[in-house]
């Protein structure tokens, strides 16, 4: 979860109800992204965590379009590859697809500078980078993370952005 822009809700990626934004103040939930329909016929089944830009666009990784939170184990020892970073962007309520066929797709993290995302890919113990371009996307592998296997909880890095320049 993230603050939004203005400091006031919660963006919240719930693996259950999809992006939600939450009132600290008045408690009140309001549902941006449901589950289901998803994008493109393909549901969110799990949400897992998100980051907001300058702009507002909200960013988030799900992990599987076929398995839910409780059932991440499966996702991760099928070798499931249904996971998508997306892009929503709140002022115009739409979505877009940025990188598909992610294996358990569970951190994304915009850059200091805010020119290209890195994408965690639990299962294939890897870091995507995700690179802005006007007309086209470029992403490409930028960091191998050997994590034991069973391991679940995320893993957490502290690495220089001027190391991958």
């Amino acid at each position: 979860m993230r603050f939004d822009r203005n400091g006031t809700n919660l963006i919240v990626a719930d693996a259950f109800f999809g992006l939600l934004e939450v009132n600290p103040e008045t408690k009140a939930v309001k549902t941006l992204l449901p589950p289901t329909p998803g994008f493109n016929g393909k549901p969110f089944r799990f949400a897992n965590h998100l980051d907001i830009d300058e702009d507002g666009t909200i960013y988030f990784t799900h992990s599987s379009t076929k398995w839910q939170g409780h059932q991440a184990f499966y996702s991760i020892f099928e070798g499931d590859k249904t996971g998508r970073l997306m892009a929503y962007h709140p002022k115009t309520e739409k979505m877009e697809l940025l990188m598909d066929g992610l294996y358990f797709a569970n951190g994304v993290q915009i850059s200091p500078e805010g020119d290209h995302l890195l994408v965690v890919e639990y299962a294939a113990s890897r870091i995507m980078k995700y690179v802005y371009e006007e007309f086209c996307t470029l992403s490409h592998l930028l960091v191998r993370v050997y994590t034991m296997i069973g391991q679940f909880s995320m893993p957490y890095f502290t690495v220089s952005p001027a190391k991958f320049k």
